[in-house]
Formats: structure tokens, C-alpha cells, sequence
């Protein structure tokens, strides 16, 4: 990862998640296939997590090595690259499901810098797996609809669980 070329991609998001342009997901799951993807952008959020092994994950220039339980957070405005797992989200749905908790939420999220990297336990990587497989189905079946729902609140929950420990932490 450290010799990676400057060259930044953006993916729009139904170019990028959608596994068939005749079916719009509001979110979806993906595998990256190899640790040399491009250095990209996303114009949607992206959560991930790494399920099995390490990789180098450059993140806003900064290069940590990531390992099974380690996961992210990605809005719009942070380039990486590495080999994951990508739960895709739509940001018009992901700002949706955060004005459900709290009008203020998503622009919260983006102001946070650092602390949108954590790592799960075994028990959250087994529930976000057992979840995920519901996001291949097509987006209008209803199983598809309220995991959807589901794995973007244990999303948010996660991330501010691990947002407020951290904060808790750094204040002692």
C-alpha cells in the first residue's frame, strides 16, 4: 500500500454497490477482491469490517494495519484502499435513519475525525455476518428491507458505543 499511486477514484454509488442496474439498493454488501484496489472515495457511507486476516488500510494518508474485529466508518470526504468487506450505503437512507434518532446525527458523524475507526468483538462480527447475507436479496423483499434496517441501526450503535468510550477514555 505505501507505493500506491496519488490517483483518487470517486465512486457514485449505484456504479459502485448495485450488482444490477435494474435494482436500486438503498444498502448492500461487497467483498473487495484484492488489497490492490485503487485509492477511492465513496459519494455514499461506507461501514466496514475485516471478518478474516490483516491488511495494510490507507486511510486519509495515514497507513494502519487493520485485523480481523477492526472496522470503519466512511463518509464522504475520506479516501482509502485495502481488501474488506463493505456494507454500501446510500447517504440519503443513511442520513434518514439518522434523523430517526436524532436531527443532528449525521452532521455529527461528519464532524468526528478520528474516532470512526473501531474494532468489534467476535460477537458483533457474527451478528453483522448473519445479517449481511440478507442484503443479496433483492432490495424490494422484505426480508432485504428490515435487515437493511437493522444492520444500519447496529451500525450506528456500534459507532457511537465505540465514539463515547473513546471520548470517555481521553478524558481521565
Amino acid at each position: 500500500m505505501k507505493n500506491k499511486q496519488n490517483e483518487v477514484v470517486t465512486f457514485n454509488y449505484f456504479d459502485w454497490a448495485a450488482p444490477s442496474n435494474s435494482q436500486k439498493y438503498r444498502i448492500y454488501a461487497r467483498k473487495t477482491p484484492t488489497e490492490n484496489s485503487k485509492m477511492h472515495r465513496h459519494a455514499f457511507i461506507e461501514f466496514f469490517f475485516v471478518t478474516n486476516g490483516q491488511a495494510y488500510h490507507l486511510i486519509n494518508g495515514q497507513e494502519v494495519v487493520v485485523k480481523k474485529g477492526d472496522a470503519a466508518l466512511l463518509t464522504s470526504g475520506d479516501v482509502h484502499g485495502f481488501e474488506h468487506t463493505d456494507i454500501l450505503i446510500e447517504t440519503d437512507f443513511f442520513i434518514e435513519a439518522c434523523n430517526y434518532f436524532h436531527q443532528g446525527l449525521y452532521d455529527f458523524i461528519l464532524s468526528v475525525k478520528d474516532a470512526k475507526s473501531f474494532v468489534l468483538t467476535f460477537e458483533e462480527i457474527s451478528d453483522l455476518q448473519s445479517c449481511s447475507s440478507y442484503l443479496f436479496l433483492p432490495p424490494d423483499n422484505v426480508s432485504h428491507m428490515v435487515m437493511a434496517k437493522s444492520i444500519l441501526s447496529k451500525i450506528l450503535s456500534l459507532f457511537l458505543k465505540n465514539y463515547y468510550l473513546s471520548e470517555h477514555e481521553n478524558s481521565y
